[in-house]
């Protein structure tokens, strides 16, 4: 590959090597390696024009799992009740077996990935190769450090409780479904909130005149939806989260209600009809919103919330 001053290098790693679970010590030991020798290698490769790419898959839909040899000691913990690490097993078990169970990548998929990066002009050095993998990476990077290691039950007696308390066994399908309904709902606040932040140009033109500090008034909004939002995304809060963003909702169609009765001075004629169709939805979007944040003053979260996993009657 040196000589002819091209080439590919394909190393398959895991979220293992991004991330690390009990019971999988050794598994994980060996991807952060993995991780660490190619992203090395990377370096050292790319003045040949030597390609480096490190694929990261996650959970696999497959009965692979059940082939897995433990080591003796990891033997002796999963069949003996009164070895310290029994619990470790008893829990970890069946977490992974669901995972693998319930996601939707499989070899094939993987194996698509693996070829569009060997063909792709310009790989990434680190590919995603699963949509749970990017879940995991996301979390990774946007928690803070304490509570991506969070520790739901922290007494050491009952630390070995994490595959359960991750997603229990009892975990429903209406369980799923209110967490999808969380992550759709708080994704408008959080969106919203963004493009307060970084992308407020339109916002600011659409505001009152009468706005002070148009800038600043568009970061308070941006913090307030992106704060509130986060809350309503993680299950915790969800009556205070619904009272604020329901709040901020009626403010913000009291503020706007004036313009759906006037033009602003200097619109041309022709585009008035656009300047209506844009305030009269955005009207109809936040009485929707508005709706929402009233059926959260009555919701209770599922299972998978931060407010079931720090519930004092948790189960163990």
């Amino acid at each position: 590959m040196r000589q002819q001053r091209s080439g590919r290098i394909i190393n398959v790693s895991s979220v293992g090597g991004m991330m690390a679970m009990p019971t999988m010590a050794v598994y994980s030991a060996s991807k952060f390696a993995l991780e660490g020798a190619t992203e090395s290698l990377y370096y050292e490769v790319r003045p040949w024009n030597i390609k480096v790419s490190l694929i990261e898959p996650s959970f696999i839909h497959s009965s692979s799992f059940q082939k897995v040899h433990y080591t003796s000691r990891g033997a002796h913990a999963e069949r003996d009740p009164e070895d310290p690490y029994y619990m470790h097993y008893h829990h970890m078990t069946p977490f992974i077996e669901r995972m693998m169970n319930w996601t939707i990548a499989t070899p094939e998929r993987v194996a698509s990935r693996i070829l569009t990066t060997v063909t792709s002009k310009n790989p990434p050095l680190r590919v995603r190769a699963a949509p749970d993998a990017y879940l995991f990476d996301m979390l990774r990077r946007a928690l803070p450090r304490r509570l991506y290691h969070l520790d739901p039950v922290p007494q050491p007696a009952r630390s070995h409780r994490m595959g359960e308390t991750m997603i229990p066994a009892s975990v429903s399908r209406e369980d799923l479904t209110e967490f999808l309904f969380r992550i759709l709902f708080c994704i408008i606040f959080i969106g919203l909130g963004a493009e307060h932040l970084f992308e407020d140009e339109l916002i600011r033109l659409l505001m009152p005149a009468w706005v002070p500090l148009p800038r600043l008034a568009s970061i308070v909004c941006g913090l307030w939806r992106v704060c509130w939002g986060s809350f309503i995304l993680l299950g915790w809060h969800l009556k205070w989260s619904a009272i604020a963003l329901g709040c901020f909702v009626v403010i913000t169609a009291l503020v706007h209600a004036p313009v759906l009765f006037a033009h602003p001075p200097g619109l041309p004629e022709t585009c008035t009809w656009m300047w209506d169709i844009l305030q009269r939805s955005n009207f109809v979007k936040n009485l929707s919103l508005l709706g929402v944040c009233f059926h959260l003053l009555y919701h209770e979260p599922g299972k998978l919330s931060l407010a079931a996993h720090l519930k004092p009657g948790h189960p163990e």
